[in-house]
């Protein structure tokens, strides 16, 4: 697949066994950058996503009760990540290779939650 639209990634959420999505260098949309909207309940199975496309995600928004799941984030370009992420119980790990200043502090000044 070359080029996916909104329509496309919302139809990707609805896969009930997803568990990794990886968009790969040559994945396009219609622009330089693409907007990432999870609606409520979606990617309900996603435990690994990666993006290592030459795109940046714009904004990215999380409904409630999506990527309930997510353990790894790997990203190549982004510069902000929904505040919803950091309430993910499941997510272990996040990468970001080319960031933001902004993001760089934001990832800086985490807190690590360990469970025991």
């Amino acid at each position: 697949m070359e080029c996916i639209t909104d329509e496309g990634m919302n139809a990707l959420g609805n896969q009930i066994k997803l568990g990794v999505l990886r968009l790969l260098r040559g994945v396009s949309f219609s622009d330089d950058s693409f907007d990432f909207n999870s609606v409520a309940g979606g990617f309900p199975q996603l435990q690994v996503f990666s993006d290592m496309s030459d795109l940046k995600v714009g904004k990215w928004k999380l409904g409630n009760s999506a990527m309930l799941r997510l353990q790894s984030l790997v990203c190549k370009k982004l510069d902000d990540l929904p505040n919803e992420l950091w309430s993910l119980t499941a997510l272990r790990k996040v990468q970001v290779r080319l960031s933001s200043d902004s993001m760089v502090h934001m990832l800086g000044n985490l807190e690590i939650k360990n469970e025991v």
